[in-house]
């Protein structure tokens, strides 16, 4: 196995989502959509879609009151044809800062073709490096990354 830290995923297919959401598609939205209203419904929340300052894709929701963030990422590959999943360190950094000032939890939830997965975003990243996407030839999508082993991931759905 390797790591998924600089990938051409073009060979792959890998959705269009840019670790800076500059580069989400419609269809990128619409798989979001589908993890966030199952991932919810398994834990009777509701889901709110946030606006690209917040960082989290989506806020868990009970009665109007914010319970968590929610950070997702669809991946067109088997959990364990990686090593680790990654995110950017920016957008980890900020989700975890919001929900720790407000005292709430930040999840990483991660769609593959083989079932649903999640981590807490407190828990400590394995590693961090320089990574990102090569295949748009936009050097934004190149920066630090933080890296989560897959072992530590908790299956959610199959």
């Amino acid at each position: 196995m390797e790591s998924e830290a600089i990938e051409d995923v073009s060979e792959k297919g890998v959705g269009a989502e840019s670790m800076s959401g500059m580069h989400e598609t419609a269809q990128d939205l619409r798989n979001e959509l589908d993890v966030i209203v199952a991932y919810a419904k398994m834990l009777n929340f509701g889901h709110q879609k946030l606006p690209i300052a917040y960082k989290a894709d989506y806020a868990l929701v009970e009665d109007g009151d914010v319970k968590a963030f929610v950070e997702i990422k669809c991946r067109n590959v088997n959990h364990d044809t990686y090593d680790t999943i990654i995110l950017s360190l920016r957008k980890w950094h900020d989700i975890n800062e919001m929900a720790q000032r407000i005292n709430i939890p930040a999840v990483f939830v991660i769609r593959y073709d083989d079932g649903v997965f999640s981590i807490p975003m407190r828990e400590t990243p394995d590693a961090i490096t320089i990574g990102g996407r090569v295949d748009r030839n936009d050097s934004r999508d190149i920066e630090p990354v933080i890296h989560y082993n897959i072992d530590r991931l908790r299956r959610k759905s199959a």
